[in-house]
């Protein structure tokens, strides 16, 4: 059993039953559940939690927050929100309390096990460095008593020191073992976002590929591939703006966003758009935003496919035509997503015909770039696919061919972005 003493403030009886539940399922079984800030504010101090996971809104006068600043004010304690608002005055609100941070609601399990045991793991390596802290100003005046009283020791003197250099090489061993530990913890995260890319679902008239690098171990780009029950499919490829960790949390929210809009307007292109953009610019901050592009592909009545697109700041998708064998640029025009609340996305229909090659992707790959700053571009990424589509290559072909030019000319060049691309041609 895990040794920690847990404090649960949460008024919603359901939540709290379901948050216990889920805290005993990562075998934390000491858990006092409070529903109002009251309460809480009384009990906390009596018994000395090892964590608080306190909700925002509260029943009663105190809210979680407030219950928060007057604990700091005597005895600070470990805590972590749990809250459904995740606007800008709560979150600065949240860093100012100096807390561990905050879960969303509604609580997803496969988040709060990883926040719960990061959290539960900095705090029990917060105790530790406490504990040899003290440990190193205790020694440190045992130390000086003896140099006071035996000048002239020179040999205690010299063990002393021995044992201190012991210790130190004790503590690095223990520090190379937190680093292997957070190491863990970031592949255990990576695991979490691979679980995001799509299966690629079954489909009659495309074959349907993609590729996906991340330029770090956690990265921004989201893609969706989706069955629509109207028929048909929905693709969603989405870039958020940074990289890494923040970028990669940003990322779950989308999909978490997108996948709810899709559910109700999935077949309109341009209603999805606008709808997500909405959303969030309620969630980003000023300095975050989403690139974006929607299509649904459907089987008309005369066996061609019709193509319904809306773009949002976007690279323009390439489209190869195989009767003509020429390249078009879907350029539907539209804004940054979650920037601007007058944005307004449009919706355009392209029929594609047997053998016609279309490749969405991330600025990643078009704007890959070498130490001279000179850039893949369009005309690089058209330079590889358009003889690999006339020689009727594979689709995975001409994406990993895609792929290859571009880390190629990125070998020697600056830090660069995630890539992801995905190819569709009508079969």
């Amino acid at each position: 059993m895990n040794p920690y003493k847990i404090i649960l403030v949460e008024d919603e009886i359901l939540a709290a039953q379901s948050i216990k539940k889920l805290l005993k399922d990562i075998e934390l079984t000491d858990i006092n559940i409070y529903s109002s800030g009251e309460e809480a504010l009384k009990k906390i101090p009596q018994q000395q939690p090892d964590l608080i996971i306190m909700d925002i809104q509260l029943s009663g006068s105190l809210s979680g927050i407030d219950v928060v600043s007057e604990l700091n004010k005597k005895n600070p304690f470990p805590v972590i929100f749990i809250t459904a608002y995740t606007d800008n005055k709560t979150i600065n609100k949240i860093i100012e309390l100096k807390s561990y941070g905050f879960i969303p609601k509604p609580v997803d399990h496969t988040t709060f096990y990883f926040v719960i045991k990061t959290v539960l793991d900095r705090i029990q390596t917060d105790k530790l460095l406490t504990i040899k802290s003290n440990e190193i100003i205790e020694h440190k005046e045992q130390l000086e008593d003896i140099i006071e009283e035996r000048t002239n020791s020179l040999i205690s003197i010299n063990q002393s020191l021995e044992k201190e250099i012991l210790r130190r090489k004790e503590v690095e061993q223990e520090l190379l073992y937190k680093t292997e530990t957070m190491k863990d913890e970031l592949d255990a995260a990576q695991q979490v976002q691979r679980s995001f890319l799509p299966e690629i679902p079954q489909c009659d008239f495309a074959t349907i590929s993609y590729r996906y690098t991340p330029a770090q171990a956690l990265g921004g780009d989201y893609l969706s591939i989706t069955p629509l029950q109207e028929g048909g499919i929905g693709i969603f490829v989405g870039d958020v703006s940074g990289h890494g960790v923040s970028a990669a949390l940003i990322t779950a929210m989308v999909k978490s966003i997108s996948n709810r809009i899709c559910r109700i307007n999935g077949s309109h292109p341009a209603k999805y758009m606008n709808n997500l953009n909405q959303e969030l610019i309620s969630e980003l901050n000023d300095e975050t935003f989403l690139t974006a592009f929607y299509c649904v592909l459907n089987l008309k009545a005369d066996e061609n496919v019709s193509c319904r697109c809306s773009r949002g700041g976007h690279p323009a998708p390439i489209l190869w035509r195989k009767n003509s064998k020429k390249i078009e640029l879907i350029e539907t025009w539209g804004l940054l997503l979650g920037c601007f609340e007058e944005s307004e996305y449009k919706e355009e229909e392209i029929d594609l015909f047997s053998g016609d090659r279309l490749f969405i992707f991330t600025d990643g790959v078009n704007e890959s770039q070498n130490k001279k700053r000179e850039m893949f571009n369009h005309e690089g990424m058209i330079e590889i696919l358009e003889p690999l589509c006339e020689e009727n290559q594979s689709i995975d072909c001409v994406l990993d061919k895609i792929i290859e030019g571009a880390q190629n000319l990125r070998n020697d060049g600056p830090f660069q972005d995630d890539m992801l691309i995905i190819g569709i041609e009508i079969n």
